[in-house]
């Protein structure tokens, strides 16, 4: 939940690479430095290609609707959704170029490598209803509490939790398996580099402790009927 972390968002992070192989394979062709595409027209295109993918696997009826969404069953109430979201203007953000492999690590293992809510985040817990902080972005960023029930906290939760089997991570073009060795490398050759970075050394191991370092953890389990817990 990226926008005020209390709207529901289901954000997608790209990075893209700053050019490609030229079509007959012997050039490296750079994108400009200070400009990539027009993030309108990749707003439009990733529109049109989620939107079609949803039609698709509507079609392939791969799709399940439940409660309020259950009269999207019927096709005509289908298609009048996917019309009414094509004609809405979609959210794309084009960020900076990192500055360092180790930036581009640590930013999307954020997003890719943690749960969707931090212990320190976790104010109180009473055994039905649990607070937490979150950042409104609309009103300058204040830090606030808010309180749900524990079932809509769990629901919350779970939103974040992917079907079995899905791949959270993907690697198209130049870095899909069956590129990476041949057509990668060549990259790297073009551009001057005689071999592939190394593999980032992680600087923060799970199994040690962030206050004192040490590797010898007990987990504690704390029964449900619990008094409220308060973030240390």
């Amino acid at each position: 939940m990226k926008v005020g972390m209390a709207w529901l968002c289901l954000p997608y992070h790209c990075i893209v690479p700053g050019g490609g192989l030229s079509n007959d394979g012997l050039r490296f062709v750079r994108s400009r430095k200070k400009f990539f595409i027009p993030v309108k027209v990749i707003s439009k295109k990733f529109r049109g290609k989620f939107l079609d993918l949803l039609k698709q696997a509507y079609d392939k009826g791969d799709l399940a609707f439940f409660n309020e969404a259950t009269k999207l069953v019927l096709r005509s109430n289908f298609l009048s959704l996917v019309d009414t979201l094509y004609d809405k203007n979609w959210v794309v953000f084009c960020k900076k170029p990192f500055k360092s492999p180790a930036h581009v690590v640590r930013y999307l293992g954020r997003y890719t490598h943690r749960v969707a809510i931090s212990n320190s985040r976790i104010q109180a817990f009473d055994g039905q209803s649990v607070s937490f902080a979150w950042r409104d972005y609309k009103d300058g960023n204040k830090s606030k509490v808010m309180t749900l029930d524990s079932a809509e906290f769990s629901r919350r939760f779970l939103l974040h939790v992917l079907p079995d089997r899905f791949v959270k991570i993907r690697h198209y073009g130049l870095l899909c398996s069956r590129n990476i060795k041949l057509k990668l490398s060549k990259c790297m050759r073009l551009t001057g580099n005689k071999s592939l970075p190394q593999a980032i050394k992680v600087q923060k191991d799970a199994n040690t402790c962030r206050s004192c370092g040490s590797t010898h953890i007990i987990k504690i389990l704390v029964p449900y009927s619990s008094a409220t817990v308060t973030s240390p």
